[in-house]
């Protein structure tokens, strides 16, 4: 049986039972190109469906292509953001190229902004043979994930105020370093480390607290509170664009270095 036949009547044929399910994961040719995908990831990636996805021809050879980038990472991809996001992209195809050349599984952390949504996946990627000999074709199993999510489980040991019976909200607009200040209180840095990472000083980040505490109906500048406020409303889920960069962490050392060696000869 040929490739192509093989694809279509047997890897496509059967991936089409899952098409409408919750979960997202993908097919992809020795083009590097999507050939089938569930509906959901197709909405990830900005399309309507997969049909639609798989018309467009979305490969991963189309790394340094800017049309391409612009349809998948929407206003993400600005002057700021696009050479890291080609960057990136590439490193993504070499991952591809790498794990057809060794047939080895691979996962890793992809935290491009697909469709201008600023998430996190955990991907995995493994090789589909034919026949049990060659590699014809790939499938990418993702889902999305939180860097920091140990606060779903734990709760707060060392609690100041006892907030656990009325919920703080705000009906003011949070600017976007009080949005960055919010998320990194939420997963318990101190003044001093939010400080550091938003590049103010520690008196700056101060000021911020107190008004924060204002914009929520807390009494004073109370740190420990705010945090504890910032967790129940969900600060901590989603990563602020203020902080967010674009990047892909690969696991497999082997895989990190077939890149590397890549890139260099470039």
């Amino acid at each position: 049986m040929e490739i192509k036949e093989y694809l279509d009547n047997v890897i496509i044929a059967n991936f089409k039972l899952l098409i409408d399910k919750n979960f997202h994961s993908s097919i992809i040719n020795l083009d590097h190109e999507i050939i089938a995908c569930t509906n959901l990831s197709a909405r990830e990636f900005g399309f309507k469906d997969c049909e639609e996805l798989v018309k467009y021809r979305l490969t991963a050879k189309d790394y340094n292509n800017q049309e391409v980038a612009r349809h998948l990472f929407k206003g993400a991809y600005n002057n700021m953001n696009a050479e890291q996001i080609h960057q990136y992209a590439y490193k993504l195809y070499l991952l591809q190229e790498y794990i057809f050349e060794t047939g080895n599984v691979v996962s890793f952390i992809d935290m491009l902004p697909y469709n201008n949504q600023f998430k996190t996946y955990l991907v995995v990627i493994i090789p589909i043979y034919h026949n049990g000999q060659e590699i014809v074709a790939l499938q990418s199993f993702s889902n999305e994930t939180r860097i920091f999510h140990f606060q779903d489980y734990v709760p707060y040991q060392d609690e100041v105020v006892d907030l656990s019976n009325k919920v703080f909200t705000c009906d003011k607009a949070l600017s976007e370093k009080e949005h960055g200040l919010m998320f990194l209180l939420s997963h318990g840095l101190t003044q001093e480390q939010c400080a550091n990472v938003l590049g103010n000083s520690r008196s700056t980040v101060a000021t911020m607290i107190h008004n924060l505490c204002i914009k929520f109906g807390v009494f004073g500048s109370n740190s420990k509170a705010l945090q504890q406020i910032a967790f129940q409303n969900g600060f901590h889920k989603t990563i602020p664009h203020s902080l967010w960069k674009p990047c892909v962490i690969i696991t497999d050392m082997d895989a990190v270095s077939y890149i590397n060696k890549k890139i260099s000869k470039k």
